[in-house]
């Protein structure tokens, strides 16, 4: 099943053992997290889908997770996350924001981080 992201509102994030930074809902985060200059301050974001499309697990967080460890919700390699209840209010601020780390040092991963286009099932 393909991923049911809403068109023009991903983010693309590679990293490793330490915390990154993989969904940040303020609109001004064009060029550092990806395409969402284009949400208005006060926009509903609503759904998220997390898609690990690395070799290596990750485990994602809201909130900063701790660099080298494995906390958080484990996506394996090729696994979806979906955060249905997500929603949050588009500001310049850090509300919302979703971290992601490897647990593991020398290993990589990358993630596709999108708002959802349809429930679960549908």
């Amino acid at each position: 099943m393909p991923v049911p992201f809403e068109t023009g509102i991903q983010q693309v994030t590679t990293f490793g053992s330490a915390s990154t930074l993989i969904w940040q809902p303020s609109n001004t985060s064009t060029s550092a997290y990806g395409p969402l200059g284009s949400i208005a301050v006060g926009s509903t974001l609503k759904d998220l889908v997390i898609t690990n499309t690395g070799a290596n697990t990750c485990y994602v967080g809201m909130g900063t997770v701790i660099a080298g460890t494995p906390t958080g919700v484990a996506v394996p390699a090729g696994a979806t996350l979906y955060l249905y209840g997500y929603n949050v209010i588009a500001a310049n601020n850090a509300n919302g924001d979703v971290w992601a780390n490897t647990g593991a040092v020398s290993t990589t991963t990358s993630v596709v981080v999108g708002l959802a286009t349809s429930p679960a099932g549908v």
